[in-house]
């Protein structure tokens, strides 16, 4: 097996750690909103305890969805989701370097057996399921430029014609997340032997939280 190039080791390790940052941070924004959205109807005595809070809470966390969910897309950015992708499918053989080492120095014998072929596979299907994302992301990339990225004031009917051209559903939200989580997780675990949680443990705490307010109110 071919020395690695550690240089190239750690771009990839620096890449993956920054886009995993992004990755687990937009889960917990949009897992939380949700929590919220589920638990308006049916906490919705409590809730209303403290509206406006949750109100603006409701609307930050879309706000930080939105732009950790840009920034990951982002193709003008130096470290973005698709040249991640793309230097990963150029150097299949280096993943498997990596993967090899770590298998070796961590004494592990791994029984799904994992190789260019097998990996070569992945990243068309993942190619295919970017390429499907594109009107999401060409949608993304006009809000976020002609919105979020300007100070400049805009007529509320102005913003809302360009929401209404580009148009992005929390379905979208959902699946740009579902995209970015599963391909990243598979990346990290690849290469380190290693399953991250893309959420917290205790990130449900919202629901045992209004439950047990329910029960004292009763």
């Amino acid at each position: 097996m071919e020395k690695i190039n550690k240089d190239q080791e750690n771009k990839i390790m620096k890449d993956i750690e920054f886009l995993w940052t992004c990755t687990t941070e937009m889960n917990a924004y949009f897992t939380i909103l949700r929590q919220l959205q589920k638990n308006t109807d049916i906490f919705q005595e409590q809730m209303n305890l403290s509206k406006a809070f949750y109100h603006y809470t409701y609307n930050a966390l879309i706000v930080a969805t939105f732009t950790e969910v840009s920034k990951i897309y982002d193709r003008n950015s130096k470290t973005n989701y698709f040249t991640v992708i793309e230097y990963c499918q150029k150097h299949i053989d280096l993943l498997l370097q990596i993967r090899k080492e770590k298998e070796k120095s961590d004494n592990i014998e791994e029984n799904r057996k994992v190789d260019r072929k097998y990996l070569e596979d992945i990243f068309s299907k993942l190619k295919s399921d970017i390429t499907k994302l594109e009107p999401a992301f060409k949608n993304l990339k006009t809000q976020r430029d002609k919105i979020y990225a300007h100070n400049d004031s805009r007529s509320r009917d102005g913003v809302e014609t360009i929401i209404e051209n580009n148009p992005i559903s929390l379905k979208d939200m959902e699946e740009l997340l579902s995209c970015a989580t599963i391909s990243l997780q598979f990346i990290y675990a690849l290469i380190t032997l290693i399953k991250r949680n893309p959420l917290p443990n205790n990130i449900g705490d919202l629901d045992a939280t209004l439950i047990k307010l329910q029960e004292k109110r009763e």
